[in-house]
């Protein structure tokens, strides 16, 4: 890896960075430096997310990824690994924020990451030295970086004592819009999330929620082609069991009341037209809305 040393006197370091009280005396940046300085919005919630959260994740993210907007990320198990993924697969361009140095990736299934996101204009960034440790305190530092460089933060899923928070904490300090996506009350693993709505975020449906609170966003979004998906009819009724929550494949099947061959292979269809993305497995999931 070719690791860029750029120090506070660089013109190429980031002046949302310059915003932050505690702000790096520098940055080790792997990748494109130019994009800590263009317009993005973070995209953070729990490592141990649920399947319904990484559902969400893939399809806020995707759309934002389709959409040209950058997006800033920890590199974490869970939905920051979602945000820089959906990013790879759109061939667009992704922040990753270390809690090391380069030489100490955290964690290390995600070590092959880190090279596509350079491929693909990104960067991967740390405010330490290469073969620095990723120590657990670290991660709370590395939040406020996140917090600084996005333009915006997105919460999908997080519990009350989820690190997440640590990020939206520096975002308000840093007068960032913040976004979060709402859950059921009695949900544990968005207890975080409403609280962070009930202090004033900014409640999310889709990436629309978002776009309208920024004046400006028009010119960076890509002008998607207006296209009219049509289902087969012979897969109507398989889709129509679908919604955008995640659906078991058993579930599928019992009110499909069709052999399991023959149901995968409606579901593989499916996938492959790009209607449904498959979850962990045996779940699935509607992607974007679309004309049946």
């Amino acid at each position: 890896m070719k690791i860029k040393c750029i120090d506070q006197n660089s013109e190429f370091f980031p002046l949302k960075l310059k915003m932050l009280e505690k702000c790096p005396k520098q940055i080790f940046v792997y990748g494109n430096e130019g994009v800590l300085s263009e317009f993005s919005l973070a995209v953070i919630g729990s490592r141990k997310c649920s399947i319904l959260g990484k559902a969400i994740a893939h399809d806020i993210g995707g759309e934002l990824a389709r959409n040209n907007i950058t997006i800033v990320s920890g590199l974490a198990r869970g939905i920051d690994t979602i945000a820089h993924n959906v990013c790879i697969e759109n061939k667009s361009k992704t922040i990753a924020v270390l809690g090391g140095g380069h030489g100490k990736i955290y964690p290390r299934e995600n070590l092959d990451i880190i090279h596509r996101i350079v491929e693909n204009s990104g960067a991967v960034i740390s405010e330490y030295p290469l073969e620095y440790p990723a120590l657990p305190n670290n991660f709370r530092e590395r939040n406020r970086i996140i917090a600084a460089l996005s333009d915006g933060i997105i919460l999908i899923e997080a519990q009350k004592n989820s690190g997440s928070l640590i990020t939206i904490k520096y975002g308000k300090k840093l007068n960032k819009k913040i976004f979060a996506v709402p859950g059921c009350l009695d949900n544990e693993l968005y207890e975080g999330s409403n609280i962070v709505l009930c202090e004033g975020a900014y409640c999310i449906r889709n990436t629309n929620d978002i776009y309208e609170k920024y004046n400006n966003l028009t010119c960076l979004i890509k002008k998607a082609k207006k296209e009219n998906y049509i289902i087969d009819e012979n897969l109507k009724g398989v889709y129509s069991f679908l919604s955008y929550t995640p659906t078991n494949l058993e579930e599928i099947c019992a009110k499909s009341a069709e052999p399991l061959n023959k149901v995968m292979s409606k579901l593989t269809l499916l996938e492959m037209a790009g209607v449904i993305t498959r979850i962990e497995g045996q779940n699935f999931v509607k992607t974007r809305k679309r004309k049946v």
